[in-house]
């Protein structure tokens, strides 16, 4: 009598405590207790879950860890960014291709980088006036999205399988 999942479908034995799957003709359905956080019930075509078992068996690693770490891969991780931007950044994720390589060489317009350029300057050789300090601050900040939507079109590139500079 093999355990009962909270479908009330078969449990297959080979998984542990912390994850219960069944595998019907045309999906496998796995339910996953994640640590501390919450339970998710997922449906896979059985084809992936096939090959979520194989690469699993051939590395002598549990399901669990294997699809904890495939999740993971595909998933850009957005914990330490506003809420606002995370959303933005999670959207970048139904981009295609072109799309993405667009962000990826993104820059500030010419204007916009010849005006950063020259309170950078000024800012060294003397007092800004306030407006002046909130224009550099604007600047700074659309530079600084910017630079992290850049970052994150790059890293999605990646996990696509492009090839992406790397850091020096």
């Amino acid at each position: 009598q093999l355990p009962q999942c909270d479908r009330g479908t078969e449990v297959v034995p080979l998984f542990c405590a912390t994850l219960c799957a069944t595998v019907s003709p045309e999906y496998a359905f796995v339910q996953e207790r994640i640590m501390d956080t919450q339970t998710i019930t997922l449906k896979l075509p059985a084809s992936l879950y096939r090959s979520a078992h194989q690469m699993a068996k051939a590395t002598h690693r549990p399901l669990e860890a294997v699809l904890q770490e495939s999740i993971a891969l595909a998933l850009p991780p957005l914990d330490d960014v506003p809420a606002h931007e995370a959303a933005e950044l999670a959207a970048m994720a139904l981009l295609d291709d072109a799309d993405l390589w667009r962000e990826a060489r993104a820059a500030l317009t010419m204007d916009q980088q010849a005006e950063l350029q020259g309170l950078l300057d000024r800012q060294e050789e003397e007092e800004l006036s306030p407006q002046d300090k909130s224009r550099l601050q604007e600047l700074l900040d659309a530079y600084g999205r910017l630079t992290v939507r850049k970052a994150h079109a790059w890293l999605l590139l990646a996990r696509r399988g492009y090839q992406v500079p790397t850091q020096a």
